[in-house]
């Protein structure tokens, strides 16, 4: 029962690190046996796997597929967050145009007003 524990733990391991169940039930598998004729478990002492080429390289490929997902992401949010804050900037400024254009308005509107009751006053 230990030996075939070990072997759950060795396969549990591989699964935590992101290999495919196949691959990790293959690469259990295929690991190098300490006394073949005591146990068909691989040893506890022996930490090698063994991949074939191709395995190999779908691990790489997917891990190097992650790498470049994961970096992506964390671009594109960068720059999404550079873009909201310019965004942000921008509608700040307009908005104090607004207000400044406005206040003008008003201004030229209350001295018009000014203008025309003294022109009454006087006339």
């Amino acid at each position: 029962i230990l030996l075939d524990a070990h072997t759950f733990r060795e396969l549990k391991k591989l699964l935590a690190n992101s290999v495919s169940f196949t691959d990790a039930i293959k690469a259990v598998i295929s690991m190098d046996l300490e006394d073949k004729n005591a146990s068909l478990t691989p040893s506890v002492f022996k930490q090698e796997l063994r991949l074939s080429k191709s395995e190999l390289q779908e691990i790489v490929h997917q891990e190097v597929k992650r790498a470049i997902e994961e970096e992506l992401e964390g671009m594109l949010k960068a720059f999404e967050y550079k873009l909201e804050n310019l965004m942000e900037t921008r509608d700040r400024l307009l908005v104090k145009e607004l207000q400044h254009s406005l206040e003008e308005k008003r201004l030229e509107i209350a001295e018009t007003k000014q203008e025309k009751k003294a022109w009454w006053k006087n006339g």
